[in-house]
């Protein structure tokens, strides 16, 4: 089940979020996994995110059923990792997202051994909806 999120700001058509992320270890896309529920209309965008782990494991941010979004990136324990906003943003340019979901397609972090906590930042165009 998806996160609730925070409603930031509009950027033209684009409303951005950001959603606190507690994932448990051992997540998949079917079992705990999902942070952001699926738009059926629109794509989701990453802006950015900071995510740490409580002990040595890894993650991957997936979209949709499993379309893997990074690699598998290993994380120390009680380490993390920035996805800093990119200032080309603050024009919106989409294209500079770290990365994209497709419509209907929701965001899902893949978790081994560790549980991840942290913040994502995300943008999805129409209504504002969460």
């Amino acid at each position: 089940m998806a996160m609730a999120a925070t409603f930031l700001e509009k950027r033209g058509d684009w409303n951005i979020y950001s959603i606190n992320v507690d994932v448990a270890a051992g997540a998949t896309v079917a079992s705990g996994g999902q942070i952001v529920a699926a738009n059926a209309t629109y794509p989701h965008l990453i802006l950015g995110c900071f995510l740490n782990a409580n002990v040595a494991g890894t993650v991957k941010i997936v979209r949709g059923a499993a379309t893997e979004m990074t690699g598998t990136i290993n994380i120390a324990a009680t380490g993390g990792f920035v996805l800093p906003r990119n200032p080309i943003i603050e024009n919106f340019v989409p294209s500079a997202a770290w990365g994209a979901t497709a419509a209907n397609e929701a965001i899902s972090l893949v978790t081994v051994t560790c549980t991840i906590d942290g913040i994502l930042i995300y943008a999805t165009a129409g209504a504002l909806s969460s």
